[in-house]
């Protein structure tokens, strides 16, 4: 798995991200241009992070799904991390993706 996708991947993934869910896995760095988000369409969240953490040493993150409703990013994590969607935001910035992010479930 490579882990370190740019703003044009990850938008491609999101946009398929339109008609079925995608999973996410979220990797906070030490500083926010360490962290990493990985899409993947077949494997399942928890195995996108693990491979995070064997790769890139990443040992705070969320998991879950992602959704994209018009402009806005909706993730659903499974497995929150506390201020994910600041993190998510600064990502998306700094990728160049101008869409929105929201954090949906409980």
């Amino acid at each position: 798995m490579e882990a370190d996708l740019d703003g044009a991947e990850l938008k491609s993934l999101l946009a398929k991200a339109k008609t079925d869910a995608v999973f996410f896995a979220f990797g906070r760095g030490k500083t926010p241009d360490d962290s990493i988000l990985v899409l993947d369409r077949k494997k399942k969240p928890e195995a996108l992070f693990k491979a995070l953490h064997a790769e890139k040493g990443i040992t705070k993150g969320a998991w879950g799904t992602v959704m994209l409703e018009g402009a806005i990013a909706a993730f659903s994590p499974v497995k929150m991390l506390t201020g994910l969607e600041k993190d998510l935001k600064a990502l998306f910035k700094r990728e160049k993706l101008s869409l929105k992010i929201a954090i949906v479930g409980d």
